[in-house]
């Protein structure tokens, strides 16, 4: 078959034949097109009916459950277990050493003795307080002790420390007092 070039100068007609289809030809593909539209209301129509009927089946069941719009309160047992959910679906990943020394530390006493401590116990400005007054009064004391010739006693040292830390508490809630004011 040889292939012809076409050029700009060529009319439309030449380039594109048009196709002479027969009589029954046309008649055959208006019948199919009548056929196919048919066919597609039809699936319109079933769509259409699905859709409601699946609308209505909602309603209804949305009409069956009244919404309720109070706050759902949550009693203890119900945090306990979702605390216990929680707790297994997080050790579920940790190595075996690391579960037993995470079923340990989320025992409840030694949880509550750990949260009393550390809103207590573990204050950095009693840390701070009872270090800085340990080194110092500790160090004065082993000064002291060298100059008159007797001997060191190491109880000084958490005397020391446990008074700094008393004091670093006060200075601490004095001072928030202070900005409350």
């Amino acid at each position: 078959m040889a292939e012809r070039l076409i050029t700009p100068e060529m009319h439309v007609a030449e380039v594109i034949k048009p196709q002479r289809a027969s009589a029954a030809e046309k008649r055959l593909s208006a019948e199919a097109l009548a056929e196919h539209q048919e066919r597609q209301s039809v699936a319109v129509e079933q769509a259409r009916r699905a859709v409601a009927e699946h609308a209505a089946a909602k309603a209804e069941s949305t009409a069956k459950a009244p919404v309720d719009d109070r706050p759902v309160r949550v009693d203890s047992a119900a945090k306990v277990w979702r605390m216990r959910q929680s707790m297994a679906r997080v050790q579920k990943r940790l190595t075996p050493a690391q579960k037993s020394l995470s079923g340990v530390i989320h025992q409840p006493l030694v949880r509550r003795v750990s949260e009393v401590a550390a809103e207590t116990v573990a204050r950095p400005s009693g840390i701070l307080g009872g270090g800085l007054l340990a080194f110092l009064g500790s160090s004065a004391y082993l000064w002291f002790a060298r100059a008159a010739g007797i001997s060191y006693n190491y109880l000084g040292f958490f005397v020391f420390f446990i008074g700094g830390f008393l004091l670093g508490l006060v200075v601490e809630h004095a001072l928030a007092a202070l900005r409350r004011h």
